[in-house]
């Protein structure tokens, strides 16, 4: 819907795995939704840890019942509909997404 190219990682991955993804691939924007399930205190420092190892230039993106608001350099998206808006108003010349 947003002209962009999507590779899907699947589900569960352990940080490394969305590192060396992330390296792979090169994509501009790694997305993610987390679980009602994951507490906001484990799922902020696996998000903390991921930005750290991450490039600065990949924008970070979470959404879900799970997700903590606040994650420095990782931005966070209540509804589908703000992240879709976002994804819109990225510049989607052939950018690479990571799900």
């Amino acid at each position: 819907a947003t002209n962009s190219k999507v590779i899907y990682l699947g589900m569960d991955n352990p940080i490394e795995e969305i590192v060396d993804a992330s390296e792979k691939y090169k994509p501009e924007v790694i997305a993610m939704s987390i679980s009602h399930k994951f507490d906001f205190t484990s799922s902020e420092k696996l998000l903390v840890n991921l930005r750290n190892k991450v490039d600065r230039n990949i924008s970070m993106v979470i959404g879900g019942k799970g997700s903590p608001c606040n994650v420095l350099g990782v931005s966070y998206f209540n509804t589908f509909d703000k992240y879709y808006d976002y994804l819109i108003n990225y510049n989607q010349t052939e950018k690479k997404l990571m799900v």
